[in-house]
């Protein structure tokens, strides 16, 4: 192609014979680097483009490649696609959106309407390291001719019609008590006002009379906005208020105190939102605060009978919390402190002094323990570790201890530094000079004594089972081991096994963390062909978690089963239990550990291993909860049953980074199952911790960090091309792939990893999970040689007795 000495446009052919227009203007760079440039072959004669438009347009695009030929490169042209030949009509997107490609979104908001222009672009404000195969190669550049035709713009009014039309959605299936479904409604609608302020706060020269947010602070991630419009006011107050009403519906006050705090920033004399941030406070028995928030709704509305009725059960709450307190003290006061002797290992999660204990009221029964809430709820910080057999108990204090608890609170010296801390209960990586480190897994295979898992074994595994490691094996997710090589010598010698899993459903949705044992469970039962069992411990959560009823806790427990169930289980191998179901009556919040280590041993499932009680098991699990299972293993040569063996996992980090794990308690630290495909994005896109440069130049220059960036960490446990994985570690850290780049190859991912499972959820039916959670259901049980075996007794029940209580001689935590 090529201008006459005139400087008027002349016509060429390009590959396919088609008339291609060429201008005479100079290239004129949009950006420093040359990235994107545009010339002019038509001046507009219209308006320019308003930011946020629908623009439509005529474009074609050009796949640009260099060329050898003797001592000249040459730059040829294909054809990719045009609008006229693909849609017959013009193409509508809108500007910022993300629709298009950054480059050819930034030119055109440099366009007139009525203007064409040609649009180059390097492979950077394209489609990048990645491309977009098969149509587009990695590190493609691309040229663009396009004509601006028209523009519209989305009102405020067509906005605020939209957001009625959802809240009025949600409202309705609130009136029909289905408060899940109408908050979906709810944040969908705020979910558009706060892409409304982000957007706004990219644009500093929107006016307030063309906007409906205007953003005062914009830091980080969090920004505070400022709603011009009125109307848009009061929806966002109304929206927040009644998605807090939501939650308080499915008990969950944290959800409900975020909400309320989030209507009161924009009208902090709204009475319903102060109501029900009361609400959410008494539902944490907040009850200072829960009072504070009901005495200011009341001097905004002194009349108001709600707000007084509030009041007065929040005063009989905190009565009723003293007597509690009162009640803890004296079963404190039972506990007989006994000093044994040294303990043999080095682990920073033992005291100096364990306690054995038993109630001097031997004729309180299991069943008000559960009814009866004071007798369990001691201080989390106190934990007793217990194993069930039948009914003996041998029960022991781990973690901070009951040296007695008062004793416990002694001032410990401050540090200049934070060191790690993995307990059962908290997660945190260590702080050097302020700054948050990553989780050191070497560390804490040290400290509880594991053993890695070995190139070695992943090799023995491979050919005893002819079938590759899974991939949270090859890239170390699962990290750390307890005899893990006992379970493979089972299979050598074909000699029969299980694996044993759970869950405590704290919430109707599970996020991708709590997937991870899941999906590696069912990998480890189709490759091992092995009966599996899943505990879902509801009574735990209805014991420690102060907001949960027995009811909620049941429900969440039968959700949860189904997010299980659509991991793929094998119906004939894999039994999964609620511990109020199964167990039956619950021994409380003091003994209660024993239920969870009961189903390491196979007695305590004899529909499906009969009454024999030398089967072993392998629990894979986080590695944090590993101090369970090493007391279980103690006991249970005690009891003469086959120890546990374990195969740790490492966390799954929070999208803010990996010193932390993904919490389902905080929105935006996790991608829930139930999430969209566009809240997928948006929470990578705006949450995701990066290891990146802090600019550009500093990212190309030194490179990136991909062992701290979040968007890298999801991929190696979801990306299963081992190749395409090492490629993008390897591009990542030379400065080559961008973050951005890095982040959509994740949230691509994602996206279909979300998208499969919530398919195969949709087709989960109830009568389903009842056949997996049907206890007199008989499971095959195969010694691996090819023969079947069938327990002899489908009918009995663990847990079902009243049986006494017996104190076994004392334990001593080994390094097991």
């Amino acid at each position: 192609m090529a201008s006459n000495k005139n400087g008027l446009t002349e016509t060429s052919k390009t590959d396919n014979g088609s008339d291609k227009l060429v201008a005479s203007s100079e290239w004129i760079s949009l950006t420093d680097d040359n990235g994107i440039k545009k010339r002019i072959i038509t001046k507009g004669t219209g308006p320019e483009l308003p930011s946020r438009s629908f623009v439509a347009v005529q474009y074609s695009s050009w796949l640009l490649t260099k060329k050898s030929k003797g001592e000249h490169e040459i730059l040829t042209e294909t054809l990719i696609e045009s609008t006229e030949d693909r849609y017959g009509t013009p193409f509508t997107f809108q500007l910022g959106s993300g629709q298009v490609v950054h480059g050819l979104d930034e030119a055109v908001k440099t366009m007139f309407v009525g203007e064409k222009c040609e649009i180059s672009l390097t492979s950077e404000y394209a489609y990048g390291k990645i491309g977009y195969l098969p149509f587009i190669p990695p590190n493609a550049d691309l040229k663009y001719e396009v004509e601006v035709l028209r523009f519209t713009e989305q009102p405020v009014k067509r906005k605020l019609l939209r957001l009625t039309k959802l809240k009025q959605e949600g409202n309705e299936y609130y009136k029909k008590n289905d408060s899940i479904r109408a908050r979906e409604y709810y944040q969908k609608a705020l979910g558009i006002i706060e892409d409304e302020a982000t957007e706004y706060a990219q644009e500093p020269s929107k006016t307030d009379a063309d906007a409906a947010v205007t953003v005062t602070e914009a830091s980080g991630s969090k920004i505070s906005k400022r709603l011009i419009n009125k109307e848009f006011q009061e929806l966002f107050v109304i929206l927040n208020s009644n998605t807090a009403a939501c939650f308080l519906a499915e008990r969950d006050f944290f959800g409900a105190k975020k909400h309320c705090k989030e209507a009161l920033e924009q009208d902090p004399n709204n009475v319903k939102a102060l109501y029900r941030l009361g609400q959410a406070f008494l539902g944490m028995n907040e009850f200072d605060e829960a009072i504070k928030q009901v005495d200011q709704g009341l001097s905004i509305a002194p009349n108001d009978n709600s707000l007084k009725l509030l009041r007065e059960k929040i005063v009989s709450a905190r009565i009723q919390s003293e007597k509690k307190e009162k009640n803890m003290y004296i079963l404190l006061t039972r506990l007989i402190p006994i000093q044994l002797p040294r303990i043999t290992t080095q682990s920073p999660l033992l005291p100096r002094t364990l306690v054995m204990s038993t109630l001097s009221t031997p004729n309180v029964s299991k069943r008000s323990i559960i009814e009866n809430k004071e007798l369990s709820r001691l201080p989390t910080d106190i934990k007793f570790y217990a194993v069930l057999v039948g009914g003996a108990l041998a029960i022991a204090t781990i973690g901070a201890g009951l040296y007695y608890y008062i004793n416990s609170r002694s001032p410990r010296p401050k540090s200049s530094k934070k060191e790690q801390s993995i307990t059962p209960w908290e997660v945190e990586g260590a702080v050097i000079d302020g700054k948050p480190q990553a989780i050191n897994y070497d560390k804490l295979i040290e400290q509880f004594g594991t053993k890695p898992i070995s190139n070695e074994l992943l090799t023995r595994l491979e050919n005893l089972t002819g079938k590759k490691p899974h991939l949270l094996l090859r890239r170390g997710v699962f990290f750390s081991h307890r005899e893990l090589e006992n379970i493979l010598n089972k299979y050598e010698q074909k000699k029969p096994f299980f694996l044993y899993t759970g869950r405590g459903p704290s919430s109707t949705s599970m996020h991708l963390g709590h997937m991870i044992p899941f999906v590696f469970c069912q990998w480890l039962q189709e490759v091992f062909d092995v009966p599996l069992v899943i505990q879902l411990t509801d009574d735990e959560k209805f014991l420690f978690k102060t907001d949960l009823t027995l009811d909620d806790a049941h429900k969440f427990a039968f959700e949860n089963a189904k997010d299980i169930i659509a991991c793929g289980f094998n119906l004939e191998k894999t039994f999964i239990f609620s511990d109020f179901d199964y167990v039956g009556d619950c021994i409380g919040k003091l003994h209660f550990v024993a239920i969870q280590a009961a189903p390491s041993f196979s007695n305590s499932f004899p529909q499906i291993f009969g009454k024999k009680s030398d089967i072993p098991c392998l629990i894979p699990c986080a590695i944090d909860q590993d101090p369970y299972f090493r007391l279980t293993r103690d006991v249970a040569h005690k009891l003469k049953y086959p120890k546990p063996s374990l195969i740790h996992a490492k966390f799954f980090p929070a999208l803010q980074g990996p010193q932390t794990k993904m919490s389902a308690s905080i929105d935006s630290s996790a991608i829930f199952l139930t999430d969209t495909a566009n809240q997928i994005k948006k929470k990578v896109n705006k949450y995701a911790f990066s290891g990146g440069g802090d600019t550009l130049e500093l990212h190309k220059l030194n490179g990136g960090n991909p062992d701290i960036d979040v968007a890298y960490q999801y991929l190696t446990m979801f990306l299963d091309d081992d190749d395409e994985l090492e490629d993008i570690y390897k591009k990542y850290k030379s400065g080559e792939l961008m973050t951005g780049e890095l982040k959509a190859k994740c949230i691509a991912v994602l996206q279909k990893f979300v998208g499969d499972f919530q398919k195969r959820k949709s087709e989960i039916t109830d009568d389903l999970v009842k056949q997996f959670m049907n206890p007199t259901r008989k499971i095959v049980v195969n010694d691996l040689d090819g023969k079947s075996k069938i327990n002899d007794d489908p009918t009995r029940k663990i847990g079902k007795s009243d049986d006494q209580v017996e104190i076994l001689p004392e334990v001593k935590i080994s390094e097991s």
